[in-house]
């Protein structure tokens, strides 16, 4: 049963965009042109320049890379299938992307307050301090959470398949049983930063993988 060899999955990430909607220059600009004042919006990028929020905004593609390599396509609300037996290593791979983003958070909070008086000046007429969130209610709209719930039972029609197609997901979660070794004594750190997957490998290399962590060695 699809039930017994797998759960669900969602990954929720939220960042800060940095961008403010300005009403009031969008009406200005409206009226200016004779236009009603719907005709257009103006969004305000509130920094430039902030280098720790751009690394910031590089994490959530990591994250859901990492995410979508080891589940299998479920739902579009988001939920993710994944195999039973790689739940311990999704949940402690997200705890440890759980640590970076939080620490690029507060690196990023830290010169937050610089960051506003750099773009002060370059912002000009359109700056408003009430524009920017204090760095308490800035840290709440960050975040990552992973989700797991169990597959549903009953007529969720993803469970009431028919059995051919029941089979067909089965093979797919089976796929993830894999020998994870390397082919050579320089591939450990390949494994481990995912470039590869798998291989077909023979000893010593087996041996080697294994002391360095790298490998594991499914014996189901």
């Amino acid at each position: 049963m699809i039930t017994e060899r797998a759960m669900l999955a969602a990954v929720h990430i939220s960042i800060w965009t940095a961008v403010k909607h300005d009403r009031k220059v969008s009406r200005d600009v409206a009226h200016q042109h004779g236009a009603y004042e719907g005709a257009g919006r103006y969004n305000k990028q509130l920094l430039r320049g902030a280098e720790k929020l751009d690394a910031l905004r590089t994490l959530p593609g990591q994250i859901r890379q990492h995410f979508y390599k080891i589940t299998l396509p479920w739902s579009d609300e988001g939920y993710r299938l994944l195999p039973a037996h790689l739940y311990f290593e999704l949940t402690t791979q997200m705890r440890e992307f759980e640590r970076a983003f939080s620490q690029s958070v507060e690196e990023f909070l830290e010169v937050y307050p610089s960051y506003i008086e750099q773009v002060r000046p370059e912002l000009n007429g359109l700056f408003r301090e009430e524009d920017y969130p204090s760095a308490e209610k800035l840290r709440a709209k960050f975040g990552v959470k992973l989700e797991v719930l169990p597959i549903p039972s009953g007529d969720d029609f993803r469970v009431t398949l028919s059995e051919e197609e029941q089979a067909r997901v089965v093979r797919e979660i089976d796929d993830y049983q894999t020998l994870f070794v390397g082919f050579e004594p320089q591939q450990p750190a390949g494994f481990q930063n995912r470039a590869l997957d798998a291989a077909i490998v023979a000893e010593p290399f087996i041996t080697y993988m294994l002391s360095q962590g790298s490998a594991v060695i499914n014996s189901g």
